[in-house]
Protein backbone atom coordinates (compact mmCIF):
# COMPACT_ATOMS: atom_id res chain seq x y z
CA UNK A 1 0.00 0.00 0.00
CA UNK A 2 2.84 2.39 0.80
CA UNK A 3 4.12 2.33 -2.79
CA UNK A 4 0.66 2.99 -4.16
CA UNK A 5 0.13 5.87 -1.74
CA UNK A 6 3.33 7.53 -2.90
CA UNK A 7 2.27 7.10 -6.53
CA UNK A 8 -1.05 8.77 -5.77
CA UNK A 9 0.75 11.67 -4.08
CA UNK A 10 3.20 12.03 -6.97
CA UNK A 11 0.32 12.04 -9.47
CA UNK A 12 -1.40 14.74 -7.46
CA UNK A 13 1.68 16.97 -7.37
CA UNK A 14 2.11 16.57 -11.15
CA UNK A 15 -1.57 17.14 -11.89
CA UNK A 16 -1.96 19.67 -14.67
CA UNK A 17 -5.13 21.62 -13.92
CA UNK A 18 -7.01 21.63 -17.25
CA UNK A 19 -8.39 24.76 -18.81
CA UNK A 20 -11.97 25.12 -17.72
CA UNK A 21 -15.04 27.30 -17.94
CA UNK A 22 -15.38 29.09 -14.57
CA UNK A 23 -18.54 28.01 -12.79
CA UNK A 24 -20.65 30.68 -11.17
CA UNK A 25 -21.16 30.74 -7.43
CA UNK A 26 -18.78 29.95 -4.60
CA UNK A 27 -18.45 26.61 -2.86
CA UNK A 28 -20.14 26.51 0.52
CA UNK A 29 -17.31 26.32 3.05
CA UNK A 30 -16.85 26.32 6.82
CA UNK A 31 -13.75 25.59 8.88
CA UNK A 32 -15.03 22.49 10.69
CA UNK A 33 -17.24 21.07 7.92
CA UNK A 34 -16.53 19.25 4.68
CA UNK A 35 -17.58 20.85 1.40
CA UNK A 36 -19.55 18.29 -0.61
CA UNK A 37 -20.32 18.65 -4.31
CA UNK A 38 -23.57 17.00 -5.38
CA UNK A 39 -25.46 16.90 -8.65
CA UNK A 40 -26.32 14.74 -11.62
CA UNK A 41 -23.60 12.86 -13.44
CA UNK A 42 -21.51 14.80 -15.95
CA UNK A 43 -22.48 18.24 -14.69
CA UNK A 44 -18.85 19.08 -13.84
CA UNK A 45 -18.29 18.24 -10.16
CA UNK A 46 -14.66 17.20 -10.75
CA UNK A 47 -13.94 20.33 -12.76
CA UNK A 48 -15.49 22.40 -9.98
CA UNK A 49 -12.85 20.89 -7.68
CA UNK A 50 -10.16 21.83 -10.20
CA UNK A 51 -11.51 25.38 -10.25
CA UNK A 52 -11.16 25.57 -6.46
CA UNK A 53 -7.57 24.29 -6.71
CA UNK A 54 -6.83 26.98 -9.30
CA UNK A 55 -8.37 29.65 -7.06
CA UNK A 56 -6.18 28.53 -4.14
CA UNK A 57 -3.05 28.57 -6.32
CA UNK A 58 -3.87 32.05 -7.58
CA UNK A 59 -4.33 33.24 -3.99
CA UNK A 60 -0.80 32.09 -3.11
CA UNK A 61 -1.42 28.68 -1.53
CA UNK A 62 1.53 26.39 -2.28
CA UNK A 63 0.89 23.34 -4.48
CA UNK A 64 2.32 21.14 -1.70
CA UNK A 65 -0.56 22.17 0.55
CA UNK A 66 -3.14 20.51 -1.73
CA UNK A 67 -3.78 16.86 -2.45
CA UNK A 68 -6.21 15.58 -5.10
CA UNK A 69 -7.12 11.87 -5.27
CA UNK A 70 -9.69 10.25 -7.53
CA UNK A 71 -10.80 7.03 -5.83
CA UNK A 72 -12.21 5.68 -9.08
CA UNK A 73 -8.56 4.92 -9.93
CA UNK A 74 -8.39 1.28 -11.10
CA UNK A 75 -5.13 0.75 -9.18
CA UNK A 76 -6.98 1.02 -5.87
CA UNK A 77 -9.48 -1.82 -6.17
CA UNK A 78 -11.68 -2.33 -3.11
CA UNK A 79 -10.39 -0.02 -0.40
CA UNK A 80 -11.44 1.11 3.04
CA UNK A 81 -10.56 4.00 5.32
CA UNK A 82 -7.08 2.54 5.90
CA UNK A 83 -6.03 3.98 2.55
CA UNK A 84 -7.16 7.41 3.70
CA UNK A 85 -5.17 7.09 6.90
CA UNK A 86 -2.09 5.99 4.94
CA UNK A 87 -2.47 8.92 2.53
CA UNK A 88 -2.88 11.34 5.43
CA UNK A 89 0.23 10.12 7.26
CA UNK A 90 2.41 9.98 4.14
CA UNK A 91 1.34 13.43 3.00
CA UNK A 92 2.15 15.06 6.35
CA UNK A 93 5.52 13.30 6.47
CA UNK A 94 6.41 14.50 2.97
CA UNK A 95 5.08 18.04 3.46
CA UNK A 96 5.00 19.07 7.13
CA UNK A 97 2.34 21.77 7.30
CA UNK A 98 3.71 24.06 9.96
CA UNK A 99 1.04 26.71 10.45
CA UNK A 100 -0.42 26.27 6.97
CA UNK A 101 -3.79 24.73 6.21
CA UNK A 102 -3.88 21.53 4.16
CA UNK A 103 -6.55 21.00 1.49
CA UNK A 104 -7.76 17.50 0.62
CA UNK A 105 -9.79 16.99 -2.56
CA UNK A 106 -11.30 13.49 -2.61
CA UNK A 107 -13.17 12.66 -5.81
CA UNK A 108 -15.57 9.68 -5.98
CA UNK A 109 -15.14 9.22 -2.24
CA UNK A 110 -18.02 6.73 -2.12
CA UNK A 111 -15.65 3.96 -3.26
CA UNK A 112 -13.87 4.09 0.10
CA UNK A 113 -15.71 2.11 2.77
CA UNK A 114 -15.84 3.99 6.06
CA UNK A 115 -14.74 7.35 4.66
CA UNK A 116 -17.17 9.23 6.91
CA UNK A 117 -15.41 8.58 10.23
CA UNK A 118 -12.02 9.45 8.75
CA UNK A 119 -13.29 12.77 7.39
CA UNK A 120 -14.93 13.70 10.69
CA UNK A 121 -11.69 12.92 12.56
CA UNK A 122 -9.58 14.98 10.14
CA UNK A 123 -11.94 17.93 10.52
CA UNK A 124 -11.50 17.79 14.29
CA UNK A 125 -7.80 18.63 13.86
CA UNK A 126 -8.69 22.07 12.43
CA UNK A 127 -5.60 22.03 10.18
CA UNK A 128 -7.23 20.40 7.15
CA UNK A 129 -10.03 21.46 4.82
CA UNK A 130 -11.82 18.65 3.00
CA UNK A 131 -13.67 18.78 -0.33
CA UNK A 132 -15.65 15.74 -1.43
CA UNK A 133 -17.55 14.69 -4.50
CA UNK A 134 -19.17 11.49 -5.63
CA UNK A 135 -21.52 10.05 -8.18
CA UNK A 136 -25.14 10.60 -7.37
CA UNK A 137 -25.72 6.84 -7.26
CA UNK A 138 -23.69 6.46 -4.09
CA UNK A 139 -23.44 9.88 -2.44
CA UNK A 140 -26.92 11.27 -2.01
CA UNK A 141 -27.75 14.42 -0.14
CA UNK A 142 -29.57 12.78 2.74
CA UNK A 143 -26.83 10.14 3.14
CA UNK A 144 -24.15 12.80 3.44
CA UNK A 145 -26.21 14.53 6.12
CA UNK A 146 -26.58 11.29 8.05
CA UNK A 147 -22.97 10.16 7.66
CA UNK A 148 -21.40 13.51 8.48
CA UNK A 149 -23.78 14.32 11.36
CA UNK A 150 -24.27 17.88 10.28
CA UNK A 151 -20.64 18.53 9.43
CA UNK A 152 -21.05 18.86 5.67
CA UNK A 153 -22.02 21.84 3.53
CA UNK A 154 -23.45 20.92 0.14
CA UNK A 155 -22.96 22.74 -3.14
CA UNK A 156 -25.27 21.70 -5.96
CA UNK A 157 -23.55 21.57 -9.34
CA UNK A 158 -25.91 22.19 -12.27
CA UNK A 159 -25.32 22.00 -16.01
CA UNK A 160 -24.11 25.27 -17.52
CA UNK A 161 -26.33 28.28 -17.06
CA UNK A 162 -26.51 30.78 -19.90
CA UNK A 163 -23.61 32.92 -18.61
CA UNK A 164 -21.41 29.81 -18.34
CA UNK A 165 -22.59 28.72 -21.79
CA UNK A 166 -21.42 32.05 -23.22
CA UNK A 167 -18.06 31.74 -21.43
CA UNK A 168 -17.56 28.24 -22.81
CA UNK A 169 -18.23 29.50 -26.33
CA UNK A 170 -15.91 32.49 -25.98
CA UNK A 171 -18.62 35.16 -26.02
CA UNK A 172 -18.07 38.22 -23.85
CA UNK A 173 -20.79 38.84 -21.27
CA UNK A 174 -21.91 42.48 -21.08
CA UNK A 175 -21.37 44.10 -17.70
CA UNK A 176 -24.64 46.00 -18.08
CA UNK A 177 -27.39 44.22 -20.04
CA UNK A 178 -29.30 47.51 -20.39
CA UNK A 179 -26.42 48.96 -22.46
CA UNK A 180 -26.19 46.32 -25.18
CA UNK A 181 -26.01 47.60 -28.75
CA UNK A 182 -27.70 46.13 -31.81
CA UNK A 183 -24.77 43.98 -32.92
CA UNK A 184 -24.00 42.63 -29.47
CA UNK A 185 -27.67 41.94 -28.85
CA UNK A 186 -27.87 39.96 -32.11
CA UNK A 187 -24.91 37.83 -31.03
CA UNK A 188 -26.39 37.15 -27.59
CA UNK A 189 -29.82 36.33 -28.99
CA UNK A 190 -28.24 33.92 -31.47
CA UNK A 191 -26.33 32.23 -28.66
CA UNK A 192 -29.47 32.03 -26.55
CA UNK A 193 -31.26 30.27 -29.41
CA UNK A 194 -28.37 27.79 -29.44
CA UNK A 195 -28.61 27.38 -25.67
CA UNK A 196 -32.31 26.59 -26.05
CA UNK A 197 -31.45 23.95 -28.62
CA UNK A 198 -28.29 22.43 -27.14
CA UNK A 199 -28.71 22.57 -23.39
CA UNK A 200 -26.03 23.04 -20.75
CA UNK A 201 -24.09 19.81 -20.34
CA UNK A 202 -20.42 20.78 -20.79
CA UNK A 203 -19.38 17.79 -22.93
CA UNK A 204 -22.30 18.27 -25.34
CA UNK A 205 -21.59 21.83 -26.42
CA UNK A 206 -19.28 21.25 -29.38
CA UNK A 207 -20.74 18.00 -30.73
CA UNK A 208 -22.77 17.41 -33.86
CA UNK A 209 -26.51 17.09 -33.38
CA UNK A 210 -26.35 13.30 -33.79
CA UNK A 211 -23.44 12.86 -31.38
CA UNK A 212 -25.05 15.20 -28.85
CA UNK A 213 -28.31 13.29 -28.97
CA UNK A 214 -26.52 9.97 -28.41
CA UNK A 215 -24.42 11.40 -25.59
CA UNK A 216 -27.39 12.85 -23.71
CA UNK A 217 -29.47 9.73 -24.23
CA UNK A 218 -26.54 7.82 -22.73
CA UNK A 219 -26.58 10.11 -19.68
CA UNK A 220 -30.25 9.32 -19.07
CA UNK A 221 -29.70 5.58 -19.50
CA UNK A 222 -26.73 5.65 -17.12
CA UNK A 223 -28.70 7.44 -14.42
CA UNK A 224 -31.61 5.02 -14.75
CA UNK A 225 -29.50 1.86 -14.79
CA UNK A 226 -26.69 2.72 -12.37
CA UNK A 227 -28.18 5.32 -10.05
CA UNK A 228 -31.60 3.73 -9.68
CA UNK A 229 -31.75 0.11 -10.93
CA UNK A 230 -28.36 -1.06 -9.59
CA UNK A 231 -28.48 1.01 -6.44
CA UNK A 232 -31.96 -0.01 -5.29
CA UNK A 233 -32.20 -3.44 -6.90
CA UNK A 234 -35.16 -2.40 -9.04
CA UNK A 235 -36.60 -5.39 -10.92
CA UNK A 236 -39.25 -3.64 -13.03
CA UNK A 237 -36.74 -2.02 -15.40
CA UNK A 238 -39.22 -1.71 -18.29
CA UNK A 239 -41.63 0.19 -16.05
CA UNK A 240 -38.87 2.54 -14.85
CA UNK A 241 -37.74 3.24 -18.41
CA UNK A 242 -41.32 3.99 -19.45
CA UNK A 243 -41.78 6.29 -16.46
CA UNK A 244 -38.55 8.14 -17.30
CA UNK A 245 -39.63 8.69 -20.91
CA UNK A 246 -43.05 9.81 -19.73
CA UNK A 247 -41.58 12.34 -17.29
CA UNK A 248 -39.22 13.71 -19.92
CA UNK A 249 -42.16 14.25 -22.27
CA UNK A 250 -44.10 15.91 -19.42
CA UNK A 251 -41.29 18.31 -18.50
CA UNK A 252 -42.60 21.79 -17.61
CA UNK A 253 -46.12 20.38 -17.27
CA UNK A 254 -48.34 19.34 -14.39
CA UNK A 255 -48.64 15.64 -13.76
CA UNK A 256 -50.31 13.72 -10.94
CA UNK A 257 -49.43 10.34 -9.50
CA UNK A 258 -53.01 9.21 -10.10
CA UNK A 259 -52.74 10.08 -13.77
CA UNK A 260 -49.41 8.29 -14.13
CA UNK A 261 -50.79 5.25 -12.31
CA UNK A 262 -53.81 5.05 -14.62
CA UNK A 263 -51.60 5.45 -17.71
CA UNK A 264 -49.38 2.58 -16.58
CA UNK A 265 -52.42 0.38 -16.01
CA UNK A 266 -53.76 1.18 -19.47
CA UNK A 267 -50.39 0.12 -20.92
CA UNK A 268 -50.58 -3.21 -19.08
CA UNK A 269 -47.90 -2.32 -16.52
CA UNK A 270 -48.88 -3.30 -13.01
CA UNK A 271 -47.57 -0.88 -10.44
CA UNK A 272 -48.83 0.20 -7.03
CA UNK A 273 -49.03 3.89 -6.19
CA UNK A 274 -46.50 3.33 -3.41
CA UNK A 275 -44.03 1.92 -5.94
CA UNK A 276 -44.69 4.84 -8.25
CA UNK A 277 -44.04 7.35 -5.44
CA UNK A 278 -40.81 5.49 -4.64
CA UNK A 279 -39.62 5.52 -8.26
CA UNK A 280 -40.35 9.25 -8.54
CA UNK A 281 -38.31 9.90 -5.39
CA UNK A 282 -35.41 7.79 -6.67
CA UNK A 283 -35.27 9.64 -9.97
CA UNK A 284 -35.25 12.90 -8.02
CA UNK A 285 -32.47 11.63 -5.74
CA UNK A 286 -30.40 10.91 -8.83
CA UNK A 287 -30.97 14.55 -9.89
CA UNK A 288 -32.55 13.53 -13.20
CA UNK A 289 -35.79 15.34 -12.33
CA UNK A 290 -37.00 17.97 -9.90
CA UNK A 291 -40.61 18.52 -8.86
CA UNK A 292 -42.40 21.74 -8.12
CA UNK A 293 -45.51 21.79 -5.95
CA UNK A 294 -48.48 24.08 -5.52
CA UNK A 295 -47.89 27.19 -3.41
CA UNK A 296 -50.05 26.50 -0.36
CA UNK A 297 -49.51 26.35 3.40
CA UNK A 298 -51.40 23.03 3.49
CA UNK A 299 -49.07 20.05 3.18
CA UNK A 300 -52.04 17.86 2.24
CA UNK A 301 -52.96 20.17 -0.66
CA UNK A 302 -49.35 20.16 -1.81
CA UNK A 303 -49.32 16.38 -2.04
CA UNK A 304 -52.83 15.96 -3.47
CA UNK A 305 -52.45 18.54 -6.26
CA UNK A 306 -50.45 17.67 -9.38
CA UNK A 307 -46.75 18.45 -9.30
CA UNK A 308 -44.86 20.09 -12.14
CA UNK A 309 -42.00 18.09 -13.65
CA UNK A 310 -38.64 19.56 -14.64
CA UNK A 311 -35.63 17.78 -16.14
CA UNK A 312 -32.07 18.35 -14.92
CA UNK A 313 -31.43 20.09 -18.23
CA UNK A 314 -33.65 20.93 -21.17
CA UNK A 315 -31.07 19.38 -23.49
CA UNK A 316 -31.96 15.95 -22.13
CA UNK A 317 -35.56 16.43 -23.24
CA UNK A 318 -34.50 17.67 -26.67
CA UNK A 319 -32.44 14.49 -27.05
CA UNK A 320 -35.00 12.01 -25.76
CA UNK A 321 -38.46 13.28 -26.76
CA UNK A 322 -38.96 12.12 -30.38
CA UNK A 323 -41.54 14.67 -31.46
CA UNK A 324 -40.35 18.29 -31.43
CA UNK A 325 -43.90 19.63 -31.73
CA UNK A 326 -44.78 17.97 -28.41
CA UNK A 327 -42.03 19.85 -26.55
CA UNK A 328 -40.88 23.14 -27.99
CA UNK A 329 -39.15 26.39 -27.07
CA UNK A 330 -41.81 27.42 -24.57
CA UNK A 331 -41.29 24.34 -22.42
CA UNK A 332 -37.50 24.55 -22.81
CA UNK A 333 -37.55 28.18 -21.71
CA UNK A 334 -39.64 27.35 -18.64
CA UNK A 335 -37.22 24.54 -17.73
CA UNK A 336 -34.30 26.98 -18.00
CA UNK A 337 -35.99 29.50 -15.71
CA UNK A 338 -36.82 26.83 -13.12
CA UNK A 339 -33.22 25.60 -13.04
CA UNK A 340 -31.94 29.16 -12.73
CA UNK A 341 -34.23 29.80 -9.76
CA UNK A 342 -32.76 26.72 -8.05
CA UNK A 343 -29.24 27.87 -8.95
CA UNK A 344 -29.99 31.19 -7.25
CA UNK A 345 -31.00 29.37 -4.07
CA UNK A 346 -34.76 29.78 -4.37
CA UNK A 347 -37.43 27.14 -3.83
CA UNK A 348 -40.07 28.01 -6.42
CA UNK A 349 -43.69 26.82 -6.43
CA UNK A 350 -46.43 27.27 -8.97
CA UNK A 351 -49.54 29.21 -8.04
CA UNK A 352 -53.26 29.03 -8.66
CA UNK A 353 -55.05 32.34 -8.14
CA UNK A 354 -58.42 32.63 -6.43
CA UNK A 355 -59.91 33.00 -9.93
CA UNK A 356 -58.33 29.68 -10.96
CA UNK A 357 -55.50 30.97 -13.19
CA UNK A 358 -52.00 29.49 -13.03
CA UNK A 359 -48.81 31.40 -12.21
CA UNK A 360 -45.73 29.66 -13.57
CA UNK A 361 -43.40 30.48 -10.65
CA UNK A 362 -43.76 31.97 -7.19
CA UNK A 363 -40.62 32.49 -5.13
CA UNK A 364 -39.08 34.63 -2.39
CA UNK A 365 -36.26 37.01 -3.21
CA UNK A 366 -33.34 37.31 -0.76
CA UNK A 367 -34.86 40.53 0.61
CA UNK A 368 -38.09 38.65 1.41
CA UNK A 369 -40.13 40.17 -1.41
CA UNK A 370 -42.47 37.81 -3.23
CA UNK A 371 -41.73 37.24 -6.92
CA UNK A 372 -44.25 36.04 -9.51
CA UNK A 373 -43.00 34.99 -12.95
CA UNK A 374 -44.80 34.08 -16.15
CA UNK A 375 -42.74 32.51 -18.94
CA UNK A 376 -43.90 33.04 -22.52
CA UNK A 377 -41.87 33.03 -25.73
CA UNK A 378 -44.06 35.64 -27.45
CA UNK A 379 -46.75 37.97 -26.09
CA UNK A 380 -47.58 39.70 -29.38
CA UNK A 381 -51.02 38.08 -29.54
CA UNK A 382 -53.46 40.14 -27.39
CA UNK A 383 -55.11 36.97 -26.09
CA UNK A 384 -51.74 35.62 -24.96
CA UNK A 385 -50.85 38.92 -23.32
CA UNK A 386 -54.19 39.00 -21.50
CA UNK A 387 -53.69 35.45 -20.21
CA UNK A 388 -50.21 36.14 -18.89
CA UNK A 389 -50.94 39.53 -17.32
CA UNK A 390 -54.25 38.41 -15.79
CA UNK A 391 -52.55 35.78 -13.63
CA UNK A 392 -49.87 38.21 -12.47
CA UNK A 393 -52.33 40.96 -11.58
CA UNK A 394 -54.23 38.40 -9.50
CA UNK A 395 -51.03 37.53 -7.55
CA UNK A 396 -51.44 40.54 -5.25
CA UNK A 397 -50.21 44.11 -4.95
CA UNK A 398 -47.15 43.33 -2.79
CA UNK A 399 -45.67 40.94 -5.34
CA UNK A 400 -42.97 41.80 -7.86
CA UNK A 401 -44.33 40.79 -11.30
CA UNK A 402 -42.25 39.60 -14.23
CA UNK A 403 -42.89 38.15 -17.70
CA UNK A 404 -39.87 36.47 -19.29
CA UNK A 405 -39.94 36.25 -23.09
CA UNK A 406 -37.56 35.45 -25.92
CA UNK A 407 -37.13 38.97 -27.33
CA UNK A 408 -39.79 41.41 -26.13
CA UNK A 409 -39.15 44.09 -23.54
CA UNK A 410 -41.53 46.66 -22.11
CA UNK A 411 -43.26 47.86 -18.94
CA UNK A 412 -46.96 47.24 -18.45
CA UNK A 413 -48.31 49.79 -15.99
CA UNK A 414 -52.00 49.37 -15.15
CA UNK A 415 -54.13 50.28 -12.18
CA UNK A 416 -53.83 46.65 -11.00
CA UNK A 417 -50.05 46.95 -10.82
CA UNK A 418 -46.80 47.11 -12.80
CA UNK A 419 -45.34 44.22 -14.80
CA UNK A 420 -41.82 44.16 -16.24
CA UNK A 421 -41.51 42.28 -19.53
CA UNK A 422 -37.87 41.21 -19.93
CA UNK A 423 -36.03 39.01 -22.47
CA UNK A 424 -35.04 35.79 -20.70
CA UNK A 425 -31.38 36.11 -21.70
CA UNK A 426 -31.19 39.52 -20.00
CA UNK A 427 -32.70 38.16 -16.78
CA UNK A 428 -30.37 35.17 -16.85
CA UNK A 429 -27.33 37.44 -17.19
CA UNK A 430 -28.49 39.91 -14.55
Amino acid sequence: METLVHKLMADSMELDIPSLTPRQGALHEMNDAASVLIGMRRTGKTYRMFQKIRELLDSGVARQRMLYVNFEDDRLGDVNANILQAIDEAFFRAFPPGESTVYYFFDEIQYVAGWERFVRRVLDRHDTRVFLSGSSSRLLSREVATAMRGRALETRVFPFGFAEFLNARGVDIPSNTDLVGRKKRAVIEHEFAEFLRIGGFPAALDLSDLDRRQLLQGYVNTVVLRDVVERYGVTSVALLRYLTRRLLAATASRCSVNKLHNELKSCGMKCSKDTLHEDLRRLEDAFLFAYMFLDTPSERRRMVNPRKIYAADHGLVRACVPYEDAWGDGHALENIIFTELLRRGMQPCYGITTEGHEIDFLARLPDGQRLAIQVCTDISDPKTLLRETRSLFESGKNTRKLILTLHQERIIDEKEGCINVVPSWKWLLS
